[in-house]
């Protein structure tokens, strides 16, 4: 039986967390009401009555309409509350075993529902443009945790592109992507023949395989761990078969079934970088794990800041709130682009992205991206 970690159950539902936080912070909502509207917004979407990825949908909206949504929400909870399911509610409530069965099936049909996108993508990658049923499952999870990381809406772009020839574009890049993410060789100085031109016109802020080779690690754990919770499911094999017994199943919801897969990758594990102690603040605390107290950074090209910049930036704007920073080694003659800034605490990043996951920041006059490693625990 699967088991489910609190750092998996955030990646996935990274969305959700950044929405919570947006309606919490940006909007005033009291925060039980916030949790009680997307917990309603979920069960729509697992009932089948609002169109797929409700929330990833409302999170793309301007605050305004966001506000809407939220109205809206809260008049269908308070117009008959006693009508909310409970778990009073579940009829023939199963012992211990069958309650962790029953919980394990509802968790698969959920991800069934939530990710309809991605399994059509897949089913007209493998079966209408004949790529490698496995490739294109680590292609899915890139995708997805460029999207859990904030560039939300990517999978719904590529799967609305008009040709298979703008979509191979997007397959193409995702490809030089993880073999960067794969390559188990050491890291070299960063050039300047990295560009994926496709993705950064999408995003809208630098982004090039020197993104991915300079923060491999972290990209490497994101993409197996959205393999792991959601393409090694709703592809899997075993799964396939169980629909074919059942109409009613949610995997039906595909136009065809999609093709048999071999091994799965092997991502390469974590290295040491990540659990590197402070060398700038020895006060940090060490029981909140880097990653959670880190952001990515991303200069504009040609237009690099030193580490002395971003560092008295931080500092002069939030106090003494760096605990380490690392930029890229580029060659010669190459400015560098990406770099990484570790906080003293996880409040800190809070209080420097202002409850967001992305922010635009100018130093000495030149522009600044800063993208949170892992969504925010709330």
């Amino acid at each position: 039986m699967t088991t489910i970690n609190v750092d998996d159950l955030m990646s996935f539902h990274a969305i959700d967390i950044s929405l919570y936080l947006r309606l919490v912070r940006r909007l005033g909502t009291p925060p039980d009401s916030a949790k009680t509207t997307l917990a309603f917004w979920l069960w729509l979407e697992h009932v089948g009555l609002a169109r797929d990825n409700l929330t990833r949908h409302i999170s793309s909206r301007p605050d305004p309409v966001v506000a809407r949504f939220v109205a809206e929400a809260e008049s269908c909870i308070n117009s008959n509350p006693h009508h909310l399911p409970t778990n009073h509610h579940l009829p023939n409530t199963p012992t211990t075993h069958h309650h962790h069965h029953h919980k394990e099936v509802s968790r698969t049909i959920n991800i069934f529902t939530f990710h309809t996108l991605e399994r059509n993508l897949y089913n007209h990658l493998v079966h209408r443009m004949n790529r490698n049923p496995e490739r294109v499952k680590s292609v899915i999870s890139l995708w997805l945790w460029l999207e859990s990381i904030g560039h939300v809406g990517l999978v719904r772009h590529i799967n609305s592109l008009p040709t298979n020839h703008s979509i191979s574009a997007f397959v193409a890049e995702a490809d030089s992507i993880l073999d960067v993410i794969l390559n188990h060789q050491p890291h070299h100085p960063a050039t300047g023949e990295a560009a994926l031109p496709e993705l950064s016109r999408l995003v809208r802020e630098p982004l090039d395989l020197r993104f991915f080779r300079f923060h491999r690690d972290v990209a490497a754990r994101g993409v197996a761990r959205a393999y792991k919770n959601v393409c090694a499911v709703i592809f899997n094999e075993v799964v396939k078969r169980a629909a074919a017994r059942d109409r009613n199943h949610p995997m039906n919801r595909i136009v065809s079934p999609a093709a048999a897969a071999s091994a799965p990758p092997t991502f390469p594990t974590a290295t040491a970088a990540a659990t590197v102690g402070s060398t700038l603040n020895p006060n940090a605390s060490p029981w909140v794990p880097a990653e959670q107290r880190s952001v990515f950074v991303a200069f504009a090209r040609g237009r690099p800041l030193t580490e002395e910049e971003v560092v008295e930036f931080f500092t002069l704007r939030f106090g003494e709130c760096v605990e380490s920073l690392s930029i890229e080694q580029t060659a010669a003659g190459v400015a560098p682009m990406f770099g990484q800034v570790r906080f003293v605490s996880l409040s800190m990043i809070d209080i420097v992205m202002n409850g967001q996951q992305a922010a635009k920041f100018v130093v000495n006059g030149k522009h600044m991206w800063a993208r949170m490693l892992v969504p925010l625990s709330v």
